[in-house]
């Protein structure tokens, strides 16, 4: 989980370490064919897992804590037209092009 907290790390050498790990054991654990196939279950089912807790940690905990410190809200410029455009685009009901674009 810790892994996944920090931004340099990219998630690709910790589901290629957790597929050769897991998949490995589940072959020793219950046999060649079966044993592959759960072993990679597992994986999936635990990077998912990982992956998401990390994100609900990353916006919720860290991020909306410091959403409300007026030190970091300048930093990032939330009070600049730019960012007053983007939300004011992104308030608009329905689907639009403009969404479309800075949501892509």
């Amino acid at each position: 989980l810790g892994l996944f907290l920090l931004p340099p790390v990219p998630g690709a050498p910790i589901y290629l370490f957790g597929g050769v790990l897991l998949a490995g054991k589940g072959m020793d654990v219950w046999g060649e064919d079966i044993g592959f196939l759960l072993g990679t279950g597992i994986c999936c089912l635990l990077g998912l897992v990982l992956k998401l807790s990390a994100c609900f940690l990353q916006q919720k905990v860290i991020g909306e804590r410091l959403g409300t410190n007026s030190w970091v809200r300048q930093t990032v410029g939330v009070h600049k037209p730019f960012i007053r455009a983007i939300e004011k685009i992104l308030s608009e009901p329905g689907l639009s092009i403009g969404k479309v674009v800075i949501l892509v």
